[in-house]
């Protein structure tokens, strides 16, 4: 048996039970996390039964299966560390859009300046790129976003020795 059959028989069995010892059925179909867990076992029943459907309600049904992610809301019941981590990126939500722009910034800006320093400025052509740069050059960069991965690893990169 995979992972995925152990932990949704798991939830499934966790479902099931709640609901046969719930006291109060209303509040439980008013519970949101409630709502994520049937969530997020159905996609996988769905698809044992669509084995006998056509093909276009199997590409519908691959689409449900995205529906897997909310089985993270699940898990995070448990775990009153990933309620402190959620609440505290909400709390720095607008310092870390500060933050994501700023990188972008700088991602861009540092990027374009090393294409155009190091990379040809100007496209080869038959005869070879011209004197400022070779084709055999390992430091050239295609393009502006082909700078960008060298840019994001140095910005995020912490300095180590080997």
């Amino acid at each position: 048996m995979s992972v995925e059959r152990v932990s949704i028989i798991w939830f499934t069995l966790d479902f099931i039970m709640r609901i046969v010892t719930c006291p109060d059925k209303n509040q439980f179909v008013k519970s949101l996390l409630n709502w994520f867990d049937l969530l997020a076992v159905i996609p996988f029943y769905l698809e044992l039964m669509a084995h006998h459907l056509n093909p276009p309600f199997i590409m519908v049904l691959r689409l449900f299966r995205a529906l897997r992610i909310v089985r993270i809301f699940k898990i995070s019941r448990y775990f009153q560390g990933l309620f402190a981590l959620g609440y505290a990126l909400r709390q720095s939500a607008g310092e870390l859009l500060i933050l994501t722009m700023t990188l972008i910034t700088f991602v861009a800006l540092y990027s374009s300046l090393m294409f155009f320093s190091e990379g040809c400025a100007e496209p080869c052509d038959e005869h070879g790129c011209g004197e400022r740069c070779s084709a055999d050059d390992p430091n050239q960069f295609d393009s502006v976003v082909a700078g960008f991965w060298w840019s994001i690893v140095t910005m995020s990169t912490v300095g180590s020795r080997p």
